[in-house]
């Protein structure tokens, strides 16, 4: 008796294997998709976040294999401080307006009149890398302050 109860049970099985399995791939191809859909929404609604942090670990990564292979070359390099629009201008020279607005897109402050306190501000990670790569350009390398005090950045000519 029970091996035609386990018969029975297999036939059992095999029936609802048949007669399910079309659902099952159906069911599977829609969860794998709105799975799909979720994480997509997810990124998309992080999306600054998630590139803000890999510039930053690829500028970590940069500034670590620079190091590596020019020691030499970052021991020589006077480092200014940075504290203004104007006193960048007044070393790196340039096109006022368009530092300027390599300056606000990097998100850093501008001050309305001498000695004004710098107020809170956020780096922008994709203006900041446009402004350095800028100023690499110009024969300057570039590394941002503590924030401790009035210095945004330095500059070093190379």
């Amino acid at each position: 008796m029970s091996e035609d109860s386990a018969d029975l049970e297999n036939r059992n099985d095999q029936l609802i294997d048949t007669l399910f399995a079309p659902f099952r791939e159906m069911f599977e191809r829609e969860l794998e998709s709105r799975i799909e859909q979720a994480a997509r929404d997810a990124f998309n609604q992080n999306r600054s976040y998630y590139l803000s942090e890999v510039v930053g670990l690829l500028e970590d990564c940069n500034a670590d294999r620079s190091l590596e292979g020019s020691e030499q070359t970052l021991e020589g390099i006077e480092w200014l401080d940075i504290e203004s629009l104007s006193q960048l201008r007044s070393i790196v020279g340039g096109r006022f307006q368009k530092l300027r607005t390599r300056w606000v897109k990097a998100g850093l402050p501008l001050r309305e009149h001498r000695g004004d306190k710098d107020a809170s501000y956020q780096i922008d990670s994709e203006g900041w890398s446009e402004l350095s790569d800028w100023l690499l350009e110009q024969g300057y390398k570039v590394r941002q302050g503590t924030g401790e005090d009035a210095v945004i950045f330095q500059i070093g000519k190379f």
